[in-house]
């Protein structure tokens, strides 16, 4: 069983009884798309649900010699839905406890009355097209047993199966929803041996943040455009997200083994800073993070180690900043701007944000303070901190020292030394395991130790392997034996 790949151009429709099964949800105002109620308000969003819905039927109905379903969430709408949708559509109830069940009622029912293959969508993303649909039969009529779609938040717009594989959609009920979906997906579908592909990602429209960048696609069908823009204020916060004039960056994030959750980092990535490039280098992922990362970043390969890596992706990347953020982090939007307000001072080589954890405890606040502190005043600038660096100082240092660790500390050391490192107040949020998985205390006393090691001269390997191995547990003693009143006495 390999992992996915990304599919090759589509061939004719498989032959069969191919359906197209669209799950829709009626457009009650108040209950869809409810995350753009600060935008459009309930009535405008059931208005885009209504569109939206319209759209989906007519890529379907677009794709040729298929039989063309939709399930209506909540069963009673039956009659709502009917009236959108052209005659010939064979409407089914949804029914089960989460989408999930959904999922694997609907779809069993489908081939249960005899077609197959069958492709599924969703009403949400509104540039898909017959174009695309036909990609995904192409691919399982060339030997895939299921075929997946992914959207950039990290579900998917689109799965397709050659038979009833109910296991597939049998996740924990707090995944459906969230940025883990795809991911959970993969990892049933090779548990049930199934040969999974990819087809390229698309944007699902939930968020304002959607609806900005949607906008911006030539590809959006006109009548969703027209009702995004119904009643719509510009969206605060958003203004920073565009390319800075004159100054291309260049996004490089190394990765090793972060099938979990690579498709939402790199989501968010491409949809808070749009007119970045992105690019992921992969140390010889084994997980399937390579196939995963190729339809959201461009992906090179590299010897394992973060220093090759990032060096790896500097290499290939075209933009006149690097910015090397690791996939762990989250970036506050607003730093793209205050990068390109900070590097319009011809003195600044480069720099990083201001650390914070994604949990929050006096001691990690306090080693996030420390953290900030040691940066702005020391000039340590570490990955965790999404560190940027001007391309024609990057190329003159050579890029990253070939260390195994402590790469970034010697990076900003040397920085330092060609010029001015500005630290940020946007923020890099990153995650805390790392020091609440031995206690915050004692990874922080442990972290001091390395970086002591390193300025004692310590070959960086065996730093490396230290690291790696962890603080050492502390040895609790063990109860002797009680002495009696007599054994004390002789």
């Amino acid at each position: 069983m390999t992992w996915p790949r990304p599919v090759r151009p589509a061939g004719p429709v498989i032959p069969g009884r191919p359906a197209v099964l669209i799950m829709a949800k009626a457009p009650r105002p108040g209950m869809v798309k409810t995350r753009l109620h600060p935008v459009l308000g309930p009535d405008g969003c059931a208005a885009l649900a209504e569109r939206l819905i319209r759209h989906a039927v007519s890529v379907a109905g677009g794709t040729d010699g298929v039989t063309v379903f939709t399930a209506v969430e909540p069963p009673d709408a039956l009659g709502e839905v009917a009236s959108l949708i052209p005659d010939g559509i064979c409407l089914l109830p949804q029914r089960g406890a989460d989408l999930g069940e959904r999922l694997a009622a609907v779809m069993s029912e489908v081939f249960a009355r005899g077609h197959g293959p069958v492709v599924v969508i969703g009403t949400d993303a509104p540039t898909l097209t017959a174009g695309r649909l036909a990609q995904a039969f192409g691919e399982l009529a060339r030997g895939r047993d299921v075929v997946f779609g992914p959207a950039c938040d990290g579900g998917y717009y689109l799965v397709g199966l050659t038979r009833p594989a109910p296991g597939l959609f049998a996740l924990d009920p707090g995944v459906w929803g969230g940025d883990r979906v795809l991911a959970a997906s993969l990892v049933a579908a090779r548990r049930a041996g199934l040969d999974a592909g990819l087809l390229p990602a698309l944007r699902d429209l939930d968020t304002p943040a959607d609806a900005d960048a949607l906008l911006a696609d030539p590809l959006l069908p006109a009548a969703i455009a027209a009702a995004l823009r119904s009643s719509r204020p510009a969206v605060p916060g958003h203004e920073h997200a565009e390319e800075p004039a004159g100054l291309p960056v260049s996004i490089v994030v190394p990765v090793l083994n972060e099938a979990a959750g690579i498709t939402a980092a790199l989501a968010r990535l491409r949809g808070d800073f749009p007119g970045c490039e992105l690019v992921a280098a992969d140390g010889g992922s084994s997980d399937g993070t390579a196939e995963l990362a190729a339809p959201l970043a461009r992906v090179v390969s590299s010897e394992p180690g973060r220093a090759a890596q990032m060096n790896a992706g500097a290499r290939h990347a075209r933009g006149e900043v690097l910015w090397f953020i690791h996939a762990d982090t989250r970036v506050d939007p607003g730093a793209l701007g205050q990068i390109t307000e900070a590097l319009a001072d011809p003195d600044t080589v480069g720099g990083g944000l201001t650390l914070r954890f994604d949990q929050s405890s006096f001691a990690l606040r306090y080693v996030a303070w420390t953290s900030n502190l040691r940066a702005r005043h020391l000039h340590w600038v570490f990955g965790d901190q999404a560190m940027f660096i001007r391309r024609s100082v990057f190329d003159a240092l050579g890029g990253f020292p070939g260390l195994p660790i402590m790469e970034d500390l010697e990076m900003s050391r040397r920085l330092h030394r060609a010029g001015r490192l500005a630290v940020l107040p946007a923020t890099a949020a990153t995650s805390a395991r790392r020091f609440t998985e031995h206690g915050t205390w004692r990874t922080l006393a442990f972290m001091q130790y390395l970086k002591l090691l390193y300025f004692a001269g310590v070959d960086p390997q065996r730093i490396s392997d230290r690291y790696r191995a962890g603080p050492r547990r502390l040895a609790r003693p063990r109860p002797g034996p009680r002495a009696t009143r007599r054994q004390v006495r002789r």
